[in-house]
């Protein structure tokens, strides 16, 4: 059922005289009572990204509808929940140096590749050092770069972001792991010392070449 509700918040610090009326609006949010539980499902009526008041007056007033003769003996019962900001402050703090770290790994790892590799080197790397590169940079995007935008301006696409970062991140680490585990357990037929090469492979892999 749709339940709609007008919602009024004031505020005011300690040392002002009036009010300051915040804008009200009208809101409609989906309840779901399920037979056989005693709760409905809950549902958010406000977001207050920052308190820039000491005092705050919320009025939240039931508009009529149909939904009101199914709630009639169903109380709602209303709560306020907030989050320090010295909390927020060291969250973010360790997500901006966990997110530098692994930047800085990929950076060199990169680095490396791109500076002490030939271009004709390059065109040779092993699968494996092609999949640490993927990895190291999901581990980037894993540390979340757009976490400041999901705490200052929560919405379904900065949740949706992290949420596909995270999941790239652990899906590919996984990936990764199978691939070694299987190459691991191949094991050569011949010595390397007697192995053959055909061409130019033995110039390419500069390896075992008289």
């Amino acid at each position: 059922m749709l339940l709609s509700f007008r919602l009024n918040i004031r505020a005011k610090k300690t040392d002002d005289e009036e009010w300051h009326r915040l804008a009200p609006s009208v809101q409609t949010r989906e309840v779901v009572c399920k037979e056989g539980q005693d709760l409905c499902t809950w549902f958010q009526v406000a977001n207050i990204k920052t308190l820039h008041y000491n005092m705050y007056d919320v009025a939240i007033e039931i508009l009529k509808g149909p939904s009101l003769k199914e709630l009639h003996h169903q109380p709602i019962n209303f709560r306020i929940a907030y989050v320090d900001s010295y909390f927020t402050h060291v969250q973010l703090e360790m997500r901006f140096l966990f997110g530098f770290l692994s930047f800085c790994l990929f950076f060199t790892y990169m680095l490396k590749i791109y500076v002490r590799m030939t271009p004709d080197q390059r065109k040779h790397l092993l699968m494996e050092q092609k999949g640490l590169g993927i990895v190291l940079f999901l581990f980037v995007l894993f540390n979340d770069p757009m976490f400041i935008l999901h705490i200052r301006y929560p919405s379904l696409i900065t949740f949706f972001m992290s949420e596909l970062f995270q999941a790239s991140f652990i899906a590919a680490i996984m990936i990764f792991w199978l691939v070694e585990v299987a190459n691991s357990s191949r094991q050569p037929t011949k010595p390397l010392d007697e192995l053959e090469f055909e061409g130019d492979c033995c110039q390419r892999s500069k390896l075992f070449c008289p």
